[in-house]
């Protein structure tokens, strides 16, 4: 009887049992199972975070040409986006406010990726303080008028100032009054 005990043990340690082998695929398939959704999170926010920082060089790019003046400062509609991404399809829109400082305009650029609501499109907005080209427009247009204004009464007091300078002098033809001869 003692034999027959001890065959016993050493065959069942010298193995694993089924139940301890199915458990242990339990197991490795839940770890599966869990690192596979990790993975699929991680994709999911790198991609969102490349779109957004995608969306932000358009927005940034969209202010700059309405800063430096190649576009105007006026609301748009919807509109796609120039320069097309691969991997993205963006839409734009631009609104310009008046601010409470006087010829200041507050434009906001929202870019968005142009998909359904329900599937979270990433969406960016950026808003920069620019001088309203109007207001520009009229500045110089006043300046001009208030420049032009002095230039002219400049030039009539120019004008009254040579004349009786004129009486009392002898100029020669050359121009000059060295009296040196040459």
């Amino acid at each position: 009887m003692n034999l027959s005990l001890g065959s016993r043990e050493r065959r069942s340690a010298a193995g694993f049992s089924l139940l301890e082998v199915i458990l242990a695929l339990a197991i490795l398939g839940g770890a599966l199972a869990v690192l596979g959704r990790i993975i699929q999170i991680g994709v999911r926010t790198a991609r969102e975070s490349r779109g957004r920082v995608a969306a932000q060089l358009q927005c940034q790019s969209i202010l700059a040409e309405i800063a430096c003046g190649l576009r105007p400062p006026e609301p748009t509609a919807p509109a796609p986006v120039e320069y097309p991404d691969p991997e993205y399809d963006w839409m734009y829109t631009v609104e310009a406010e008046p601010t409470e400082m006087d010829g200041v305009l507050a434009v906001r650029v929202t870019v968005y990726e142009n998909r359904p609501l329900e599937t979270g499109p990433i969406r960016v907005s950026l808003v920069q303080w620019i001088v309203d080209p109007q207001f520009e427009a009229e500045m110089a247009g006043a300046e001009e008028e208030a420049t032009g204004d002095t230039a002219e009464s400049g030039t009539m007091q120019g004008e009254a100032n040579a004349n009786p300078g004129t009486e009392g002098s002898a100029a020669s033809p050359g121009g000059s009054n060295s009296g040196g001869s040459r």
